[in-house]
């Protein structure tokens, strides 16, 4: 009876650890290195964004020891695609999304909390001759739960249109050829 009973609260704790470090996980945005979307129809091809390693150290200084992780910038998420109109569709997509990361990387009701750290801003989607960028304006303080929560979510969405792309951040020189994305005109 005992080692029944004991074998009952192993396995319910055991449970209970696996759906609480799902949960925490979830909460922390762990930053994905690259995600595959797979399809269904196996005619189809499969749809592959992948994320620079180095993505935030590349776009500015990291904090100094003490202040806690994160960096000294507002981040510009690059993206190389072939499919350019699919994913200025995408990033459309993320940037209400992208307003709403908190500090502590968590997609917050903006009305229900106003006093949060979010973004004060999210940018039109540019076209530069190296690729797509969207511009987020953090005031130049990055932690690192919301700086893993946007590039989670710009590749959730860069996922969800099925389409190939590599997210990285632009080089240090400013693209001189920046114009923002307009989607083509559909003749009725």
């Amino acid at each position: 009876m005992i080692n029944k009973m004991a074998l009952v609260i192993v396995l319910v704790g055991t449970v209970l650890v696996v759906f609480a470090t799902a949960y925490i996980m979830g909460a922390l945005g762990a930053t994905p290195n690259a995600s595959e979307t797979v399809s269904t129809d196996e005619r189809a091809e499969v749809a592959k964004v992948t994320t620079a390693p180095d993505i935030f150290d590349r776009m500015g200084e990291r904090w100094e020891y003490g202040l806690g992780e994160g960096w000294e910038t507002s981040p510009v998420f690059l993206v190389v695609t072939q499919d350019t109109d699919k994913a200025a569709a995408a990033l459309r997509a993320a940037s209400p999304r992208l307003m709403r990361v908190n500090e502590r990387g968590q997609e917050v009701d903006l009305d229900a909390s106003p006093d949060e750290y979010t973004p004060g801003y999210v940018s039109e989607v540019d076209v530069t001759n190296k690729g797509l960028e969207i511009y987020v304006d953090t005031d130049g303080e990055l932690p690192k739960a919301m700086a893993d929560a946007m590039l989670r979510i710009v590749v959730e969405e860069l996922s969800a249109a099925r389409i190939t792309a590599h997210v990285t951040a632009p080089s240090s020189a400013s693209d001189t050829d920046v114009e923002t994305y307009e989607p083509p005109v559909r003749s009725t």
